[in-house]
């Protein structure tokens, strides 16, 4: 026959060794995440600097032209 103490300590060891594994699978995509949302910046960036370089390249094309002759 096993003592009680050394059952509790088998099941406090198993209840761990699980919170353990969660915290691990949390870490993980959590960091799956990070990498997804620093993609996802480096995209945004790189249209926005687009976006920046369409709209110069527009107001130089009509900066000397009246309104009615647009």
């Amino acid at each position: 026959m096993v003592p009680p103490n050394l059952e509790q300590m088998a099941l406090r060891q198993g209840t761990a060794g699980a919170a353990i594994a969660q915290a691990k699978m949390a870490a993980l995509e959590r960091g799956e995440k990070l990498g997804q949302l620093e993609d996802r910046t480096a995209n945004m960036a790189s249209e926005a600097e687009n976006f920046s370089s369409a709209a110069h390249q527009l107001m130089l094309k009509y900066k000397d032209k009246k309104w009615y002759q647009l």
